[in-house]
């Protein structure tokens, strides 16, 4: 059961963690959100959602930011881990 707990964990924290991945590149590019959801073909209601990692974002979902943002998907992912390291290193040092 504990290990089903951490899953879990790891699960919310990666999707506040991609959010926030996006929002800074998002922020990088002066886009606007209106601006993002052009480029990436997403609802704002939806983007939102992801952007503050309410939803369970889709694969496509994913595709089609990181083309939105003309980058890689898996860079979205080793800055969506680094904020998770910086996240807990904030914790400990608390």
């Amino acid at each position: 059961m504990e290990n089903n707990l951490s899953v879990l964990k790891a699960f919310y924290e990666m999707k506040s963690a991609f959010g926030q991945a996006i929002y800074e590149k998002k922020q990088e590019r002066n886009l606007t959100y209106l601006k993002l959801e052009e480029m990436c073909n997403i609802s704002h209601n939806y983007l939102s959602d992801i952007v503050h990692g309410i939803v369970n974002v889709s694969m496509m979902s994913m595709v089609k930011i990181a083309q939105g943002l003309e980058m890689p998907l898996s860079e979205l992912f080793v800055r969506a881990d680094e904020i998770i390291k910086e996240r807990y290193d904030k914790s400990i040092l608390k």
